[in-house]
């Protein structure tokens, strides 16, 4: 158990591991401001009302230099933060020591590179308690993890007022680390804090998911007990999944290997894609620009048929397990490469995962094999070798997302486009806190709010739009200044 566990206690001091990396951090936080067009447009239309004034926001969102954009651009809309990461490794601790030396007066952040899971709970815990509050007003999260805390502490209040039970870690999978850890510190939580997780989620105006597997799991939840608040997807902004999505993976995902697996030449090799949604189209990309051999499997018979008109191989995995030599995992599922899998494949085999959490990769179960031999070769990137067969694979950032455990993410330019529709998501939630527009379901940021995240964008590449005539409009049943398309236009 960690240590931070013995202390409670919300904290009102922010925590980082290196404060003096302040500067660089400082400077790194400017260049991608200066790349992030979306952001300062919008900056430009409300900062000057600032439209949230007064409002506290939780983050659990991955701490990078384009979060701290994000975070910025919320406290110069009035925002006060308390933020962590949303995974273990994937902080960027110079934008962590920057935020807490020059932005501590309305940003408290709790995150470092390198989190045990014990520590990340923990600062994610801290991130959600408000000293002298009872809990935010708004959220932003990443893999429905902020919310999965809140709502497991609020069944557990519920059973332990009831008749002073407690969470049982056998109703969960075992395998689900993480989960595992959060039970065990909610337990503690409810006998050293007391209860203060309903009223906490009473509170909460909305909350903005980023992701896909995170929308996922909001999804699941909604059909299965109903929300406890309003939810919006920012990951169904057509400038989120069709940009981050594919643009910014097929970037980090190539820039997250090369220095996880430094050394390794990508060209010439074979690379399988597992999964052929917006992340995988972006991953198979960029390989191939590398000069990969690119095959993709696929359970979905539309991403299939896409990928096949888009020149690649679908195969199955067990059938080129033994012969490729990269395996990147895109689903946001669970089981995609298991321990069997990783015991077929040639020695040196390079395995990645760019979809969600640490289970598309059987991690848990591959630390389970008897006289199993892991050797670090490099942060972020471990040799895993098999007793009975002498052969080994190589993991990179133990399994988690690679392209932010081994590398800083998606670049600047793309997350602005991110990072601009959960503004946008943010405000539409609060300017209608008080009437019923948006319910306690899984809602979507309006269709011309997502048309101006790309106008703000169009300028820094210098791109001309053609604007319609009014008999063209007339034809179309649109307007000028849009919207263009229907909600259920697939792009």
């Amino acid at each position: 158990m960690s240590d931070l566990w013995n202390d409670l206690t919300p904290r009102t001091e922010g925590v980082c591991k290196d404060i003096s990396l302040k500067d660089a951090g400082k400077i790194l936080l400017k260049l991608r401001m200066e790349e992030s067009p979306g952001l300062n447009s919008l900056l430009e239309v409300e900062e000057k009302g600032k439209p949230l004034q007064g409002v506290r926001i939780s983050g659990c969102l991955h701490l990078t230099g384009e979060v701290a954009c994000l975070i910025t651009t919320l406290n110069r809309l009035g925002a006060t933060i308390r933020w962590s990461s949303s995974n273990p490794f994937s902080a960027h601790d110079g934008i962590c020591a920057a935020l807490k030396a020059y932005h501590s007066d309305n940003t408290t952040i709790f995150a470092w590179k390198g989190e045990t899971i014990e520590e990340y709970w923990w600062c994610v815990y801290q991130s959600l308690r408000w000293p002298g509050q009872d809990g935010p007003n708004l959220i932003v999260d990443d893999g429905c993890g902020a919310y999965s805390m809140i709502k497991h502490g609020v069944d557990l209040e519920r059973m332990h007022a009831k008749d002073g039970s407690f969470l049982n870690p056998a109703d969960f999978d075992e395998n689900d680390r993480d989960t595992q850890c959060l039970i065990k510190l909610l337990n503690k939580l409810v006998v050293e804090q007391g209860y203060f997780w309903e009223k906490l989620a009473s509170q909460v105006t909305g909350l903005s998911e980023e992701t896909t597997s995170g929308v996922t799991h909001f999804r699941n939840i909604w059909k299965k007990c109903g929300l406890l608040f309003p939810v919006m997807s920012t990951n169904d902004c057509v400038t989120k999944q069709k940009y981050d999505n594919i643009y910014g993976c097929r970037h980090s995902g190539i820039h997250g290997f090369f220095n996880g697996a430094d050394g390794f030449l990508i060209g010439g090799k074979t690379a399988v894609v597992i999964g052929y949604g917006n992340v995988g189209k972006g991953v198979a990309q960029g390989f191939r620009g590398q000069g990969a051999n690119v095959k993709v499997t696929e359970i979905d018979p539309i991403c299939a048929l896409q990928a096949a008109m888009d020149g690649y191989d679908v195969v199955l995995l067990e059938d080129v397990v033994e012969t490729a030599d990269i395996f990147i995992s895109c689903t946001g599922g669970i089981d995609t490469i298991t321990v069997e899998h990783m015991r077929r494949m040639k020695n040196n085999a390079i395995l990645g995962n760019i979809g969600q959490g640490d289970q598309e990769i059987q991690m848990s179960e591959l630390n389970q094999v008897p006289g199993l031999e892991i050797i670090n070769i490099k942060p972020g990137s471990d040799y895993f070798k098999f007793p009975d067969t002498g052969k080994g694979v190589i993991i990179l950032a133990y399994g988690r997302l690679y392209n932010l455990g081994c590398a800083n993410g998606h670049p600047a330019f793309v997350m602005s486009a991110s990072f601009t529709d959960q503004t946008l998501c943010l405000l539409e939630l609060w300017r209608n806190r008080d009437n019923d527009k948006y319910g306690k379901c899984i809602n979507r940021l309006p269709k011309i709010l997502d048309e101006t995240v790309a106008r703000y964008h169009l300028k820094a590449l210098n791109v001309k739009l053609t604007i319609p005539t009014a008999k063209q409009c007339k034809f179309l049943g649109i307007q000028p200044e849009g919207p263009y398309k229907e909600d259920t236009y697939h792009y």
